[in-house]
């Protein structure tokens, strides 16, 4: 839609179309769509059209390097409840990476502005930013925002800023009973 609010165009049509990000060309709208029976990465034109399966693999939490487009996608390796991270090119096709985070993280990935790390929330309670490098060298903490929890977290169109929306979690039990 237009900054005004006109001009709206619907892209997709399901109601399981997840997690929308343009490519750094703004030609692209690329998501997560479960609309094949599982949760795999889709794309359609800015300017509407018919949407395009990039991979059939299962797929959840992707990012879009600002560098050349390439995409990251998390997925769940059924051994060991553990989660991966594997790197495809904006087109599709098979992995050129693909590696184990060395803490489990649960929300949102984002790629470094210059493309060569990978940034998701760790544990413990989602209150740590990390940053993988993509050459394989170990993951370091650059964030702990502990006690709060991170909800979400993006970077600034020009890479220098990050905002991160973060606070705390109040859950209380309450016993009423009948007073006789």
């Amino acid at each position: 839609m237009d900054i005004d609010g006109g001009n709206q165009k619907q892209l997709t049509s399901g109601n399981l179309d997840w997690n929308p990000q343009v490519t750094p060309d703004n030609r692209w709208v690329v998501y997560t769509s479960g609309q094949s029976g599982q949760r795999s990465i889709w794309k359609v034109s800015i300017e509407g059209g018919s949407p395009q399966q990039i991979t059939n693999s299962y797929s959840l939490l992707i990012a879009i390097s600002p560098k050349d487009g390439d995409i990251a996608y998390a997925y769940d390796v059924p051994e060991g409840l553990k989660r991966r991270v594997a790197i495809i090119p904006s087109q599709g096709g098979a992995p050129t990476k693909s590696f184990e985070f060395p803490h489990p993280f649960r929300q949102g990935i984002r790629f470094a502005p210059d493309g060569r790390t990978l940034i998701y929330l760790g544990v413990p309670a989602r209150s740590n930013i990390w940053n993988q490098p993509l050459d394989g060298t170990p993951a370091k903490k650059i964030a702990d925002f502990a006690p709060d929890r991170i909800f979400s977290f993006d970077w600034s169109r020009d890479g220098k800023n990050m905002a991160v929306a973060r606070g705390t979690v109040t859950s209380d039990v309450v016993l009423i009973k009948d007073q006789p």
